[in-house]
Parts: C-alpha cells; structure tokens; sequence
C-alpha cells in the first residue's frame, strides 16, 4: 500500500523496507541538481551529507549501470544509462535517484542480498528491452528474481496515453503476451505499467512482490508533473531509493 508523506512531497510503499519515494508537485520542480538537493536535504536532514546521490543521465535507452561500493560523496551523472544498480553496501549511504514526467519508474530492493536500483522507462526504453536488460545484470550479480521487491512510480497510463498506430504494431510483433495495448475506436492507447508488469513476470518477479498505486499523471496534473500536459515545462518528478534504513 502507497501513503502519502505527512507534507505531502512524496509517496512511499510498505512493501520496501529501505528509504525511498515518489515525489509529487509539492517536492519542487527538480529541474536541476541545485533544486533536486534541496528536497534531498529537506528529506534526509542531518544525514544529507553523508550521502553519494547517483543518477543515470537517462537517454531513452536501455542500458543498466551496475555500481559497487564504495561511492564518493556529494553528486554523481552516469552518462548514456536510464537504469542503475547498487551492491556491495559500504558504510556511506548511497540514494539512486531518477526523474520522470510521465515515464514510468521501478525501484527495487533484494530481500536477501545488499543490493538497490532505480531504472526510468518511457515507451522507447520499454521497446528496446530495459526490462530485460534489468534481467541480465540482475542475473549477473547472482540475484534470484523471486527475492526482488519492486515498486512502480507514477506515470501516464493507457487513459490518456494513445500512441501511432506505429507504435502500437512495434510493440504487439516484439511482445506479444504484454497485452499493453488497447484499440478504443480508432486510437491505440498503451499501459506502461501493464507493460512493466508483464515482463517483470515472465522473468520470474513475483506479483505479490510488486506495488503499484493505479495512478495517471496526465489525469492527476494537479498531483504530478506532466510533459504530455504541458511540453513546454522541464520540471521533474523523483523516484529514490536508499541503501540504508
């Protein structure tokens, strides 16, 4: 279950045990680093420096970056990556961070091992395989799926998300067990969460273990930031996750 935070700035879910959150409009406009740290600050409070803050430069893609302790302090861009994993926890706290205005978010936790990760997804990375890719180094790190707890942000959802009709035919040839696509008259529609969903289990994630609080952030425009809402605005959304409690 999602709650909301007693000032309103973020979301979080019981089913992860570590720090962690999805931010609304209240948490600011997180357009740059100078007003995302500020929320980080607000957030984690004495503890703040202490903190590596590591985010993927996010391109559209599919690459996963795998990061082990231990990390720098203060501020860190992973170049040419949408997706980050942390194992190896050290004693400097790390928080994995990603940003988002209608993309869908994934943190994650292991149950039995020290491991984090944050991967943004709109329909581009979702296309190229970033589920996937999470797979494979997932798999790398010797990570049993079934123990992964996973917990979707907000995003733009097959409601107001309709796509070319394109689109919709690249996805239904490359997953065609996704049932992500809906027809309404004419338009095609796509549910990245439904997306999400579907191919997390088919690698083996446990439904029980996946939280999602059914939301829509071009519906909900009063809640969350927007780009289909308003294309001409650069401000962010946060999905974090820390490694330690």
């Amino acid at each position: 279950m999602y709650s909301l935070s007693s000032n309103g700035e973020y979301f979080a879910t019981d089913k992860l045990r570590l720090k962690h959150g999805f931010t609304t409009k209240k948490a600011g406009t997180n357009r740059d680093w100078a007003e995302q740290q500020q929320f980080f600050q607000r957030y984690l409070g004495e503890n703040y420096p202490n903190y590596s803050f590591i985010t993927p430069y996010q391109v559209h893609g599919a690459r996963v970056l795998t990061l082990r302790g231990p990390l720098r302090a203060g501020h860190t861009v992973c170049p040419g990556y949408d997706g980050l994993l942390y194992s190896q926890f050290n004693k400097r706290p790390v928080c994995l961070f990603v940003k988002s205005a209608d993309c869908l978010t994934l943190l994650i936790e292991s149950t039995k091992k020290d491991l984090i990760g944050a991967v943004h997804l709109g329909w581009q990375g979702s296309l190229a395989g970033i589920i996937l890719e999470l797979g494979e180094k997932l798999k790398l790190l010797g990570v049993n799926n079934s123990e992964i707890r996973v917990a979707l942000g907000p995003s733009i959802n097959d409601c107001c998300y309709n796509i070319p009709i394109m689109r919709a035919e690249l996805f239904e040839t490359k997953y065609p067990s996704s049932r992500a696509i809906f027809k309404r008259g004419k338009q095609y529609y796509f549910s990245l969460p439904r997306f999400a969903m579907s191919e997390l289990l088919k690698l083996g994630f446990l439904e029980q273990n996946i939280s999602y609080r059914a939301n829509c952030t071009f519906c909900q425009s009063d809640l969350y930031f927007s780009h289909r809402h308003k294309p001409e605005v650069k401000e962010h959304l946060l999905s974090f996750i820390c490694s330690h409690e």
